[in-house]
């Protein structure tokens, strides 16, 4: 305990926000072992049972089924990501560093649920394209919309306040138990289409219900509070275009290049995505660290762990290029040759852009979203200018696509730093002239 000169409890004399926030730092001193090995732990687990259960359901379903049980859930999941323009994110970080979230916010989010969910089941025979089975499929998933906000802003929160093994065991029950189920159901011989669907609806909807629950002591500390729209809708835009950046390579390897070489690219996103596992896991721990952290502290944390986030990127990236080049043609056939190539400029990319997501986490954790929007529009633009020179030398292979994805990733890293340091010199002109 710290004590006074004078003797008394130094603690005891602070202010309540200042008092849990020492309270909050000391227990941030003992969390991190458990958080990130925990965090390391849930996300590898569910990369590797997703590894081991993809193929099964493949041969078990077939291609059909395959494509099926993918349409049956695509809507729920693109309104998941977009409809509740980043509310939950807003609402998380005010919760926890103010102790009062927006009442009009939280009901903004559950209406959005509402919207979504009629959304999903009106076009549901638009999406189906007549296929009733799969209609039928996305009316039972629809549901689960009305409380998919509040269930990432309970998410969000239990982040935000550093308490990892609850966020974890809330990850592990969508990442994990659906892929367990399915080999279970595999082992014993009873495999089916419907017990697949089954499985993923079942791990979507008691994360939901678990998620949302986590949101009752919110209501208790909800009042009339103004919702920072500038940066809910800068973080929301950031996203989506991130969600496209990181999806529109493999669609332009589909249209433009033979079916082969989208094949060994989508196992060298695989095996680059492995590479980041510690790195996501640094990022997830450290964004509690900001939102309980001074300005000044929060800074040289952003340095400290972004220097940590490399090593960690370099270190696991190095070891994925070592297996892959050992086992790419005895494991994968002597079609994936180029697969060591593409992985390694793929793990550049992830290391890149796993700094981007902790620059994004800091500037959530302090409500500042200028030039994330612009950063990324700015990115998506090289991506697509960079392919277009690259296109005039040569054709499109994994590589070329590969390289294109870490000039978006790089420009976007740099737009973002050069539009935050214009606006720290903004500010400090303002200062001076304010003081003068």
């Amino acid at each position: 305990m710290t004590n006074d000169p004078n003797g008394g409890n130094l603690m005891a004399t602070l202010p309540p926000r200042r008092f849990e926030g020492g309270r909050k730092k000391r227990l941030w001193l003992r969390a991190p072992p458990t958080g990130f090995m925990g965090t390391t732990f849930v996300t590898y687990a569910g990369m590797g049972l997703s590894l081991l259960s993809a193929p099964i359901i493949a041969r078990t379903i077939g291609a059909d089924g395959r494509g099926l049980l993918a349409a049956a859930f695509v809507t729920v999941q693109l309104l998941s990501w977009t409809a509740f323009l980043g509310l939950p994110r807003t609402l998380a970080v005010a919760a926890t560093q103010k102790h009062l979230v927006s009442r009009s916010g939280m009901l903004t989010t559950t209406l959005l649920g509402v919207v979504s969910t009629v959304l999903a089941l009106a076009t549901a025979d638009v999406v189906a394209n007549g296929n009733e089975q799969l209609a039928l499929l996305i009316r039972i998933g629809a549901p689960q919309l009305l409380f998919a906000g509040l269930a990432q802003l309970g998410m969000e929160y239990t982040l935000s306040n550093g308490r990892f093994v609850l966020w974890n065991v809330l990850r592990s029950i969508n990442l994990i138990l659906p892929s367990a189920a399915v080999l279970v159901a595999f082992a014993v011989g009873n495999l089916t289409f419907e017990l697949v669907y089954a499985a993923t609806l079942f791990g979507q909807v008691v994360t939901i219900i678990v998620g949302s629950l986590l949101c009752i002591p919110l209501l208790r500390r909800s009042g009339i509070v103004k919702i920072p729209w500038r940066f809910t809708l800068q973080y929301w835009s950031t996203s989506a275009l991130d969600a496209v950046g990181g999806r529109i390579d493999q669609l332009l390897l589909a249209a433009l290049a033979p079916p082969h070489v989208l094949g060994v690219y989508a196992v060298a996103v695989t095996c680059a995505s492995a590479a980041a596992g510690a790195t996501q896991a640094i990022n997830d721990i450290t964004f509690s660290r900001f939102l309980n952290a001074e300005q000044q502290a929060a800074s040289t944390t952003l340095r400290s762990r972004s220097f940590i986030g490399l090593a960690a990127s370099l270190t696991s990236g190095i070891l994925v290029i070592v297996l892959i080049n050992m086992l790419a043609v005895p494991l994968f056939g002597t079609d994936f040759k180029s697969l060591p190539t593409v992985c390694a400029i793929l793990i550049i990319y992830q290391g890149v852009t796993d700094q981007w997501n902790l620059r994004t986490y800091w500037d959530s954790a302090s409500l500042n979203g200028r030039g994330l929007t612009a950063s990324s529009v700015i990115g998506l633009i090289a991506l697509l200018g960079g392919l277009a020179v690259f296109l005039q030398f040569e054709s499109l292979t994994g590589a070329v696509m590969a390289i294109c994805m870490v000039a978006m990733a790089l420009v976007r890293l740099t737009s973002r730093a050069i539009f935050r340091k214009a606006q720290d010199r903004s500010l400090r002109l303002t200062r001076l002239s304010s003081e003068a």
